[in-house]
């Protein structure tokens, strides 16, 4: 039941941003895989997720939704104060 709570406000989180359909897919599935909660603030900071993120939305998406994609990741990161791409991600 937690798990459900927190993708639900990830997913509002978002939802204010406009993340291309296969953004919360890859984030659950990840997350899910790591064993780690749906909350952005710890997401961002596990070096693992964000590697493995990476490539679960580049297998993932469209190729004309990765850009918006990555954009969305770097944002909800931001927010919480982490740079996850700080070079050419």
């Amino acid at each position: 039941m937690k798990f459900i709570a927190a993708t639900a406000l990830f997913a509002f989180a978002v939802a204010a941003i406009v993340a291309p359909p296969c953004f919360m897919p890859a984030v659950t599935k990840v997350a899910k895989e790591l064993k780690l909660p749906v909350d952005a603030s710890i997401l961002c900071r596990n070096d693992e997720f964000v590697h493995k993120f990476t490539i679960a939305l580049k297998e993932d998406c469209p190729a004309r939704d990765y850009p918006l994609a990555i954009e969305t990741a770097k944002e909800l990161c931001k927010d919480e104060g982490v740079d996850i791409y700080p070079k050419n991600g």
